[in-house]
């Protein structure tokens, strides 16, 4: 590889890398083999297809490297390429990672499908997944909730608020999310008894909340 760099033939160049990770197997070795070969791809060969696949292939076998993450990112942006490194998270996501892991990968994923295609629907069980690992994570409950509001999706934008509700150590924040449950059963599902039974929960938090005693003496 060294030889075809001197000489200018990024293509050997690459050829080469390619054979020399194909005959590497510490991970030591290995990741900046692959650095180079992303490197030559993109800036040399201005391959950047070549350069997205590489560092996928890269991704799948060492999914805590997230500094790979953060290439595949810019990579598949400009190969135009973002469904690839969305099969990538999921694939990887299906194993048994750290929870940490889980809920950075599962992040990046939600935010593919908001931000790159168009889909937010599709971020919701990445969503709910960093929200089963951490619930009290206030930007992807935030994030959820204006998917669930913006799909109409309203009993899953329930089932999120007494989650929530029920996971948050914060009595404030509890009754806050009592309440707008409330609402969204009274206003929006029109199911007045339900909306009832979480007014009753509010009570049992904050006995003098008004907004709850006020809608129970209706």
């Amino acid at each position: 590889a060294e030889q075809y760099a001197a000489a200018g033939d990024a293509r050997r160049e690459a050829r080469a890398l390619e054979v020399m990770l194909k005959h590497t197997t510490a991970r030591a070795e290995r990741l900046p083999l692959v650095e180079r070969l992303v490197a030559v791809n993109e800036e040399k060969l201005e391959s950047f297809g070549a350069a997205l696949e590489a560092v996928l292939a890269a991704v799948r076998q060492y999914p805590s490297e997230l500094s790979l993450w953060d290439r595949a990112e810019v990579l598949a942006g400009r190969a135009g390429r973002p469904t690839d490194l969305g099969e990538a998270l999921r694939e990887v996501l299906r194993a048994d990672l750290d929870p940490e892991l889980v809920v950075e990968l599962s992040d990046r994923a939600a935010r593919l499908h908001e931000d790159r295609l168009g889909d937010p629907t599709g971020a919701i069980p990445y969503l709910e997944r960093v929200l089963a690992f951490d619930p009290g994570r206030e930007p992807a409950f935030l994030r959820l909730r204006d998917i669930l509001t913006g799909a109409e999706r309203w009993s899953e934008l329930e089932a999120l608020y007494d989650r929530t509700s029920q996971t948050t150590e914060d009595p404030a924040r509890r009754v806050a999310m009592l309440t707008e449950v409330a609402l969204v059963c009274k206003d929006i599902i029109e199911d007045g008894p339900k909306a009832t039974r979480y007014y009753e929960r509010i009570l049992e938090i904050d006995p003098q909340n008004e907004p709850a005693v006020k809608a129970l003496d209706r």
